[in-house]
């Protein structure tokens, strides 16, 4: 089953929404909605070129990606940023969560 364009549509949608959220000032959430469309991206990719991506870390996912293609320089750098985003959100939201 090929979910390329499945990965993409959600994606698109994570875009829309950082860009709304960044219209807004809400900077953390349209960061982490930033990463997240980056890993769509990326899943996409790997589904269309039959590589299996597991995980959320943007650099890992694109070491599993460059076994079979190149992935620019830059991408990489700012996969590497992005990645600050997802982390620090959803290390937040587990210890609002654990203080319960």
């Amino acid at each position: 089953m090929d979910r390329t364009k499945d990965w993409l549509e959600q994606g698109k949608s994570d875009l829309k929404a950082a860009n709304h959220l960044l219209d807004t000032n809400d900077f953390s959430w349209s960061c982490f909605l930033a990463q997240q469309t980056a890993e769509k991206a990326l899943q996409a990719l790997g589904e269309n070129i039959n590589i299996f991506l597991w995980g959320h870390d943007l650099v890992d996912l694109i070491e599993e990606l460059e076994k079979k293609i190149k992935i620019p320089e830059k991408i990489l750098d700012n996969s590497k940023t992005l990645n600050l985003y997802y982390i620090h959100k959803i290390s937040r939201c587990v210890y609002k969560w654990a203080s319960f």
